[in-house]
């Protein structure tokens, strides 16, 4: 993957590229949240056993300036991804449940050790309160939908930056 310092350097030197552009970045969220890439013989790129991939070009602004960037869809990770995500959110919402009953009486700041311990990297697709006083559980967890969403319009997809038309 490749920073915005790269990209300038290697193309002030000159230089043609294609490379992998990293998920994290926020430009490149929005670019694949705001790309389709339909599954249709005009944009199959490759086909296996296994897996087929999908690409579409597009030209969004990137790194200060209009690039070329191909979106490329993998269906059959975005699903491995999705399946992934799923269970592994399943797994944390099972442990809050047993969490609730085992720490209904523990402090405050033990309880939250514990949630932080028990949600871990899945922090961003669940929100999760803990009650001081009052009738009901006392963990209570919702998902972040607006997160899940963005995820899955993500899952599967990868995007290529190119500078040299010959090399997409």
């Amino acid at each position: 993957m490749v920073s915005k310092g790269h990209v300038v350097a290697v193309e002030e030197m000159g230089w043609q590229l294609i490379c992998g552009l990293p998920k994290t970045l926020n430009a490149v969220q929005e670019v694949l949240d705001s790309t389709e890439v339909p599954a249709r013989p005009e944009t199959l790129v490759r086909q296996t056993k296994v897996s087929t991939i999908y690409a579409v070009e597009t030209k969004p602004s990137l790194y200060g300036k209009e690039r070329r960037v191909v979106v490329y869809l993998n269906g059959a990770r975005g699903m491995r991804e999705a399946d992934h995500r799923n269970g592994a959110l399943a797994e944390v919402i099972t442990a809050l449940g047993k969490l609730a009953e085992q720490g209904a009486t523990w402090s405050e700041a033990k309880l939250h050790k514990a949630i932080r311990e028990t949600v871990g990297r899945w922090t961003p697709y669940l929100e999760v309160r803990v009650r001081r006083k009052g009738k009901g559980p006392r963990v209570t967890w919702s998902y972040h939908q607006h997160a899940l969403r963005a995820a899955e319009r993500r899952d599967g997809k990868f995007a290529l930056l190119v500078t040299d038309p010959t090399l997409s």
